[in-house]
């Protein structure tokens, strides 16, 4: 008896699963729903805990205003998608100020040795 096409088929199963193509609808569909949110230009809230950060990651990294401000529009942008139309006025926490804050890597140097804030 050959065991080799009992466990050949779950495992060609598992990779037919794994690619699947992604369905994009609801993505699609919450990132329409934020862009016409953001157009009637909610209020933004930024938390003490995110202005703190800011002022991290501006201290650390020697972030120009210009960078600054950059670097709050990602985290506005980050917050609405998050809170998707929920409410009246964006609100920036602390999580929404650290994922802006590892996605500006080109503010850092030698960002490709450390990927945190010190």
């Amino acid at each position: 008896m050959d065991r080799r096409p009992q466990h050949t088929v779950p495992h060609l199963r598992r990779i037919r699963m794994r690619n699947r193509p992604l369905r994009c609808t609801p993505v699609r569909e919450q990132v329409t729903a934020t862009r016409k949110w953001l157009t009637a230009h909610p209020s933004v809230h930024i938390s003490p805990s995110a202005e703190a950060i800011f002022q991290q990651h501006s201290g650390a990294f020697s972030t120009s205003a210009r960078g600054i401000g950059h670097l709050k529009a990602e985290a506005g942008l980050h917050a609405a998608l998050e809170q998707n139309v929920r409410k009246n006025a964006i609100e920036i926490g602390e999580v929404d100020a650290a994922f802006a804050s590892q996605l500006r890597i080109f503010d850092r140097p030698r960002w490709w040795e450390k990927t945190e804030m010190p």
